[in-house]
């Protein structure tokens, strides 16, 4: 079992990095700092890495996402988070790989051929229709729709728990705990869906309605800097 997902870093503001990674550019200034994007391809069980691919942020995920594909083989199921364009579904099968992933609220897909479990095959196709020949790839998949109930220790129960109330930094310090104390190496209980890390978000939920952040870290750093120059 094995996962893509991608992040952003920051890098040092020089002239031998931004010729590549360049700053953000607003109507008078740029601003922030120059960043680079990650992708990465990992096994789920033993955390190793097993490919990455890195440049620019002004390309995309996906884009990246392709060029891991070489590190796929058959025995391998592909686990991604919204990554449902269907040449890269299609780059995934054409490696002999399966997946699984989460898609998104744009997907309307038509229910084809029903199935006892309630799930259903049916085909996805690209969005991008050219005169005279139709619409570009078309897959067959199959369809699972679920809904996530979660108890909390008081006994309240959430279905499909929104994710603008995980929070990052209580998500990185028990991600950052669990590699220190080395726990989850060996098994030694019956694995539960929720597991360590998740009973620590689930217990420190932040709430829905929250103030969003308009750049002003990056606003914040480009001004300090420009101060001390």
């Amino acid at each position: 079992m094995v996962a893509i997902d991608g992040t952003t870093l920051n890098v040092p503001d020089e002239p031998a990095v931004t010729w590549h990674y360049p700053k953000h550019v607003g109507p008078m200034r740029e601003f922030g700092y120059p960043i680079v994007r990650l992708v990465t391809l990992v096994e789920c069980g033993t955390r190793a890495l097993i490919d990455a691919v890195f440049g620019p942020d002004r390309t995309g995920e996906n884009s990246y996402a392709h060029r891991l594909l070489g590190s796929l083989d058959g025995s391998m199921l592909l686990l991604a988070d919204a990554y449902d364009a269907v040449g890269f579904l299609t780059a995934v099968s054409d490696t002999g790989a399966a997946f699984l992933l989460r898609s998104t609220r744009k997907r309307r897909p038509t229910v084809r051929h029903p199935l006892p479990d309630g799930s259903y095959r049916t085909f996805i196709q690209s969005n991008n229709h050219r005169a005279g020949r139709g619409y570009g790839q078309r897959l067959e998949v199959r369809v699972i729709e679920a809904w996530v109930t979660v108890t909390l220790a008081d006994g309240t129960r959430r279905t499909e728990l929104s994710p603008r109330q995980v929070s990052f930094t209580i998500l990185l310090q028990a991600a950052a705990d669990q590699i220190a104390a080395g726990n989850g190496t060996t098994v030694t209980e019956p694995v539960t869906p929720v597991g360590a890390m998740g009973h620590v978000v689930l217990a420190n939920l932040v709430p829905e309605q929250r103030r969003w952040r308009m750049k002003s870290r990056m606003l914040k750093r480009y001004d300090n800097s420009s101060d001390q120059g």
